[in-house]
């Protein structure tokens, strides 16, 4: 093998200002972007989840319906705050008797969820 067919290429990079290294694999790479697809796929399950909810439970139509920003939501510090801020945002809702219900639902589904801001 002296053409260098068959070696396992790695990256390396330094940090900080020690110079240290770190080493990382081909395949460490790919479970990286495996899960961060498995983090988008969770993410837009609770959209599509939140976006059926506020139509069928709460009866807005498409057109009234609120924006719901889940990571300003996320980056509140209390699942209490996180849940007036859902329930201020949903208070015009034509099926009012259901806003507690979806609050509920939405600040548990939340606990899974990590904010995607960058």
């Amino acid at each position: 093998m002296a053409d260098g067919a068959g070696l396992v290429k790695k990256a390396s990079f330094l940090e900080g200002e020690s110079g240290s290294q770190r080493e990382t694999s081909g395949k460490h790479i790919a479970r990286t972007a495996k899960y961060d697809r498995t983090a988008i796929k969770l993410r837009l399950a609770l959209e599509e989840w939140m976006d059926g909810e506020v139509r069928d439970s709460l009866g807005f139509t498409d057109a009234e319906a609120p924006e719901l920003d889940l990571d300003e939501i996320m980056l509140l510090d209390t699942q209490e705050a996180q849940g007036e801020m859902i329930a201020n945002l949903v208070s015009s809702a034509p099926n009012p008797d259901n806003i507690q219900a979806f609050r509920d639902e939405l600040v548990e589904r939340l606990k899974d969820q990590q904010p995607m801001i960058t």
